[in-house]
């Protein structure tokens, strides 16, 4: 069986222990728009037994990313019925991230070119938020530090709204079927969207 392992470096020195409860956060997320972790392995010092290194192993999914598949020239794009089930496997996806779990994973910074589609073109979310370590009122995410200054509600709405828009950046290429590279073209192009549907609407 083929497997993906990804490994995450630790700054900070802690048992493996200290890492428990959110390797098995991890295990826990099952869905079928998930790529889902299969294990876990700690590299540790020999000295002190402290974490060095995370290696999570995940499913393995062989086929290229959403964005090949509808943003590229070459290859087999996918037709119009196939993006919208990709569309709506990507918004199943998230809620899962959001509800399926206590507590959700917020602001995933969701990329098009991190959702797989496997060989039924069935998609699969590669990246998202995997709580490390918490520490000091402080939170890592993917190796990037986050603040967790307020309350509980205004992080998960503010992450909310994140994923709301990478949402809408993925739908947005889904329909062109081009890639965007630039947050400053996302205006522009939602307008020329917006536009096109009026006009197909009323005519």
């Amino acid at each position: 069986m083929n497997i993906t392992i990804r490994g995450m470096k630790i700054r900070k020195k802690h048992s493996p222990q200290a890492y428990m409860h959110h390797v098995e956060l991890i295990s826990k997320l099952r869905h079928s728009h998930l790529v889902s972790s299969l294990g876990h392995s700690f590299d540790c010092n020999q000295e002190d037994s402290s974490v060095n290194t995370i290696f999570l192993i995940f499913e393995f999914v062989q086929d290229k990313s959403l964005r090949s598949r509808v943003s590229v020239s070459n290859g087999e794009r996918l037709c119009w019925t196939q993006r919208i089930a990709a569309t709506i496997g990507v918004v199943k996806g998230v809620q899962f991230l959001h509800t399926g779990i206590v507590p959700g994973l917020y602001s995933n910074n969701l990329k098009i070119t991190d959702i797989l589609l496997d060989n039924n073109h069935n998609v699969k979310i590669s990246s998202y938020n995997l709580p490390i370590y918490a520490e000091n009122k402080r939170m890592v995410y993917n190796g990037t530090s986050v603040g967790v200054k307020g309350n509980l509600q205004a992080r998960i709405n503010d992450g909310d709204k994140n994923d709301v828009y990478d949402i809408g950046v993925i739908l947005l290429e889904i329909i062109l079927g081009r890639p965007i590279m630039f947050h400053n073209e996302v205006g522009i192009l939602k307008d020329l969207v917006s536009i096109i549907f009026k006009f197909l609407i009323f005519h």
